[in-house]
């Protein structure tokens, strides 16, 4: 039998979602619109970071091979560290003034996803520490932290905000 199309996982996974917009207790957070921080490019790469995560759960949830659940993991981590560095650069070209805190936070997030990382790769279970892990993430960091970065945004003039700040994922040149 073939594994289910990841439409259709992301489908099934949707249903687990409760009134809050989370899925039920002990699965991994699903991205929802009341989420976002009112930065486009920044909601966009929260977007893509939890797209990560939900790959990496269709992948342990169907047994899908640790070495593919490992790849998974890795762009996972991988496109988490970039959004960190691209929100720091906007932060720095708008001249945000709590850079040295936010910056702190994402280093020990990315120490903790490695950690997980190295604790998956020798064979043992992660999910309901990932889990936890994102859930603070979520209500931490991305409503609390990154939604002060939002508000910075809005007291800027158009020129300055967001407007043609586009960051490139793999780094600016």
């Amino acid at each position: 039998m073939a594994p289910p199309h990841p439409s259709d996982l992301a489908d099934a996974q949707m249903n687990k979602k409760t009134q809050h917009g989370m899925a039920d207790q002990g699965t991994f957070p699903i991205w929802n619109r009341a989420f976002e921080v009112g930065v486009e490019f920044i909601d966009h790469e929260h977007k893509m970071i939890f797209s990560a995560l939900k790959d990496f759960s269709i992948t342990l949830e169907h047994d899908l091979g640790e070495r593919l659940s490992a790849q998974v993991f890795l762009v996972l981590y991988n496109y988490t560290r970039s959004h960190f560095e691209n929100e720091e650069r906007f932060m720095r070209d708008i001249e945000y003034g709590h850079i040295d805190v936010h910056h702190i936070q994402h280093k020990n997030f990315l120490e903790r996803l490695n950690d997980l990382r190295e604790t998956f790769s020798n064979g043992h279970r992660i999910q309901d520490e990932l889990s936890a892990l994102f859930f603070e993430f979520l209500h931490n960091h991305v409503l609390v932290d990154d939604a002060k970065i939002a508000a910075k945004v809005k007291t800027l003039p158009p020129a300055l905000s967001e407007l043609g700040w586009l960051p490139n994922p793999l780094g600016r040149g």
